[in-house]
């Protein structure tokens, strides 16, 4: 098997002197993840610049700390390197300075940004040309997928209670005046948090969640389980205002029964929102897009650039299957974002925003899906490797991965028989959660390579374990790397257990 890997046409240089290129191509082959310098660390802490500004030495005291998220052995977030034309097209929209809360501060940015979330709509809900002839916007840009999240429920509130008006009284009348106790959302236990931040703001709480393992379902009884537990929540006098779906999970990955939550949500008349922040982009991919089957039927999807599809942090999307639903959360002022206005913040939650669409809009105009599509296939394939590398006897793997996460622990050798066999005791999975945990720690402050952890059941049963979680991003990540970072990791899981 071959470690040189062809440039992804994403990650080439855009001009023959591309400065940036080099500086990217050098902090992913050669420069470590990260440096430790403590007394760089201190400097910065009583640094002060002085008054005629040096740009290289303002930001090296703090630079020499900076995780290199560019290194190809860094394998434990959803960050990666920046490709070279994000870079310099992101400097060319730094430039332009445009705020897309109203017209007057965007001018063509307004229809720009708006052709972008057409384009993507097309992608997950693929309606007739004439549809989108007929929409003001087919949903809005924002600074992360926590405020898309929290877009989405946003919208389905307001269209809920519309007819008693709940942007004029609140919910509490409304709740009051249609008899219901209180609302809930139902969602996997694995939904993004930002669910809950949600929930708070509406000063619902988190008791407002209701966790449906459907994962944990036989597959022919999740619809019938799940109907029923609506019905349950109803019959308590509950307003379900949502059902939450995951397009790839942050923690793991996977991705919900999409097709049968839609087909729930649709007959008990409930508003389905995707969160599809993480694995949204594979929609971008023929090879896994089937992988997304249900989100078309969705009636909001969120989706963040700034993850797989490798743009700049805050570039973050809501979709909505009908625009009419941004129409119920329409708010105006007197000096912009008025009514019957072209101004798309009237839709936001967020008033000034930077011009996110910029970037990713070019780039879609210029090379089409399959500069997306061939990273994106390149990323699952090495996490298929990676996660092929783990069939022994000192490692377990969660599950066989979905899309380009790959959760695994280190089993020592003692306790490889019992992990195989699924005969660990609790005090057996406490030895190796803590081992995990010092592994993960270790292997960071090493500085060569890096995976994250987190704390997932494996069995409904059992209490939860530590997994090391590998998030593969960079397309420049060899076999070599792989081997090289499974040693380290085995090395120092030996050593701890001598």
């Amino acid at each position: 098997m071959s470690d040189t890997l062809n440039i992804p046409l994403l990650f080439s240089a855009v001009t023959q002197e591309d400065d940036y290129a080099n500086l990217m191509f050098e902090k992913i082959h050669h420069q470590k993840v990260i440096q430790w310098n403590t007394d760089q660390q201190k400097n910065y802490l009583a640094y002060h610049a002085d008054e005629s500004i040096d740009l290289e030495g303002f930001h090296q005291p703090i630079a020499s700390n900076l995780v290199n998220v560019f290194s190809k052995k860094y394998i434990g977030h959803m960050t990666g390197p920046v490709p070279p034309i994000v870079y310099h097209l992101n400097k060319v929209e730094l430039t332009l300075n445009q705020n897309l809360v109203k017209f007057e501060t965007s001018g063509s940015g307004t229809p720009f940004e708006k052709n972008v979330l057409t384009y993507f709509h097309k992608a997950f809900f693929q309606k007739p040309e004439a549809f989108y002839q007929k929409q003001p916007t087919c949903g809005v840009f924002t600074n992360g997928g926590t405020i898309s999240n929290i877009t989405a429920i946003q919208y389905a509130l307001n269209d809920a209670f519309k007819a008693q008006d709940i942007k004029k009284i609140g919910l509490k009348k409304c709740l009051d005046e249609t008899g219901y106790k209180n609302m809930v959302v139902i969602g996997s236990p694995m939904t993004h948090y930002s669910v809950k931040k949600a929930l708070r703001l509406l000063g619902l709480g988190d008791d407002a969640f209701i966790a449906f393992d459907a994962d944990k379902i036989d597959a022919e009884n999740r619809q019938q389980l799940l109907e029923e537990k609506i019905n349950l929540l109803r019959a308590e006098n509950y307003f379900v205002l949502a059902i939450i779906g995951i397009a790839g999970t942050t923690e793991s990955g996977e991705i919900d029964d999409l097709d049968g939550m839609a087909t729930v949500a649709r007959k008990m008349g409930i508003h389905f929102h995707v969160d599809a922040a993480f694995g949204g982009a594979f929609i971008l991919s023929d090879v896994h897009a089937p992988k997304l089957k249900g989100i078309e039927k969705a009636d909001t999807v969120s989706l963040c650039g700034h993850k797989n599809l490798y743009m700049p942090i805050g570039t973050s999307m809501l979709l909505c299957a009908n625009p009419q639903l941004l129409e119920a959360s329409e708010i105006n002022s007197s000096y912009q974002a008025r009514k019957m206005s072209v101004d798309l913040g009237k839709y936001t939650i967020e008033g000034t925003r930077k011009f996110s669409s910029f970037v990713i809009g070019n780039i879609i105009e210029k090379w089409g899906k399959g500069v997306f599509e061939e990273v994106l296939n390149n990323n699952v394939t090495t996490a298929q490797r990676f996660a092929n590398l783990l069939h022994s006897d000192n490692f377990e793997l969660y599950k066989e991965p979905v899309l380009n996460i790959v959760l695994y622990r280190f089993i020592p050798t003692h306790l490889s028989d019992a992990a195989q066999n699924s005969n660990l005791s609790d005090a057996d999975n406490e030895e190796i959660n803590q081992l995990n945990e010092q592994l993960q720690q270790i292997q960071f402050e090493h500085g060569s390579s890096f995976v994250s952890h987190t704390k997932l059941k494996k069995m409904a049963q059992k209490p939860a374990q530590v997994w090391l979680r590998a998030v593969f991003m960079n397309p420049f990540t060899t076999p070599k790397d792989l081997t090289e970072i499974i040693q380290e990791q085995l090395e120092i899981g030996q050593s701890l257990t001598k």
